[in-house]
């Protein structure tokens, strides 16, 4: 909630045109399920829905960032979309980290935000296929 805040005011800041179908719903998904959090938001499951989720996942468990894809894929509707970013799961591998990811750890560590899991990039599409998802297109391979 509070990266979100911090985001939503240098969008402000930027002049930048918020559209009204456009809804910013913060939470804590380590600690709080996608299904509660959509319930005190304007979401509806019945509509066409996007989601934008960059700059998260690596910050929360493998657990949580299965849930929360769990979730999307069952209160979205067919047709739907999510765009959303990913570590590599390797670069957690003490012998294959690079000296730049470990310098980005540190910093964001240092702040309370430490990055804690990634996805394995040859086995995220069959992931997501088992939650429900369909992989579109990955950027990083």
């Amino acid at each position: 909630p509070s990266t979100q805040a911090l985001k939503r005011r240098r969008l402000e800041e930027a002049g930048a045109l918020i559209p009204e179908n456009l809804h910013f719903v913060a939470a804590d998904l380590g600690a709080e399920a996608l299904d509660t959090v959509l319930g005190r938001s304007a979401f509806r499951a019945d509509e066409l829905t996007f989601v934008s989720w960059l700059g998260v996942t690596a910050y929360l468990t493998r657990e949580a960032n299965l849930a929360t894809l769990r979730a999307i894929a069952c209160c979205t509707p067919p047709g739907s979309e999510l765009v959303f970013t990913y570590l590599d799961a390797r670069e957690f591998d003490p012998d294959r980290r690079t000296v730049a990811l470990d310098r980005e750890r540190a910093r964001v560590a240092a702040i309370g935000e430490p990055m804690v899991s990634g996805f394995d990039p040859e086995r995220l599409p069959a992931e997501l296929r088992e939650i429900g998802l369909e992989l579109v297109e990955d950027l990083g391979l």
